[in-house]
């Protein structure tokens, strides 16, 4: 998650409830949003709303538009695919390279951001102060650490940048994947990087992320739509 400790204080408040309202549902993709309506719930002013936008624009939960303004990041399931697809290009490979310089403390950072992921409530049900939910900040950190020892500098960048862009699916595609199953793939991949299986860790690693794409799939036809919880003001 980007860091928000160098915005001013209103611009962070701001940031924090859109990006909740986002993330719970509250504020739908390809909702259109307001600066001033937005300004006037949250008691701050249109500068101040515009602001946060712009940072949330650049981790991809909000789309910036020329002449049009601002809108809730749209989700489509071509557009999770292509994403998907992205990913299990690179995110292997950073892996891959994680695996064969990773030492004894990256294997360190793995276990203690598994067990983290374990112990975090379930999505949706504890948000941090930053406004985000604490599962999905978890979930971040473990897959972050099993990158983490990538010595590609760019490589890693662009897998921080499209795990953020997916952000909005993985939540519109929670609770259609088996949790068992999910967390059992998490388990898997640390004994595989612990045993420095490059092969069988990148291979599930691939087929992990091919699962939001299964789960979003599975939601569309049933007929499922974007999960409801509240709006920022609430």
């Amino acid at each position: 998650m980007s860091e928000t400790t160098e915005l001013p204080a209103p611009t962070k408040d701001a940031y924090r409830s859109v990006r909740t309202a986002i993330l719970r549902g509250g504020l739908k993709p390809g909702e259109r949003l307001s600066p001033s309506a937005l300004g006037k719930e949250l008691g701050v002013s249109a500068g101040v709303v515009r602001e946060a936008l712009t940072r949330l624009a650049a981790e991809h939960l909000v789309s910036a538009e020329k002449n049009k303004g601002f809108r809730v990041y749209e989700i489509t399931l071509d557009g999770l695919k292509h994403l998907a697809e992205l990913r299990q290009l690179v995110e292997p490979a950073a892996l891959g390279q994680s695996i064969a310089v990773g030492d004894v403390a990256w294997e360190s950072e793995i276990i203690a951001a598994h067990h983290r992921l374990r112990r975090a409530p379930g999505q949706g049900t504890e948000v941090d102060d930053q406004g985000s939910d604490v599962h999905m900040v978890a979930h971040r950190r473990f897959h972050m650490a099993l990158l983490s020892a990538c010595p590609n500098p760019l490589l890693l960048d662009t897998c921080r940048s499209l795990w953020d862009a997916g952000e909005l699916y993985r939540r519109w595609g929670a609770g259609r994947r088996d949790s068992t199953e999910w967390m059992k793939e998490h388990e898997d991949l640390v004994q595989h990087c612990l045993d420095r299986d490059a092969a069988a860790a990148t291979d599930l690693l691939r087929r992990h992320i091919g699962g939001t794409v299964e789960a979003v799939t599975a939601l569309l036809d049933s007929g499922g739509d974007y999960p409801v919880t509240e709006s920022p003001g609430r």
